[in-house]
């Protein structure tokens, strides 16, 4: 049997994984304290904050079993 080739379980991690991730972590709309006087109360920064902190634990990050074991 012919191991994956690792370049290629790489770039599906990276299209299916990383970048819809990135995708929904930018449309958090946390803004530096400076541009967003209310940013305590508006949460977004806590949010973004949170995001980061889950998903290396999300389904996503585990999709691929190599590189997603790495980061369990």
């Amino acid at each position: 049997m012919n191991a994956p080739d690792p370049l290629h379980q790489i770039g599906l991690f990276w299209d299916e994984a990383i970048v819809p991730t990135l995708a929904d972590y930018i449309r958090i709309p946390a803004k530096s304290p400076h541009f967003d006087h209310d940013w305590e109360k508006n949460g977004h920064i806590e949010a973004a904050v949170q995001f980061a902190a889950r998903w290396p634990r999300s389904p996503k990050a585990r999709h691929r079993s190599a590189f997603g074991a790495a980061l369990a």
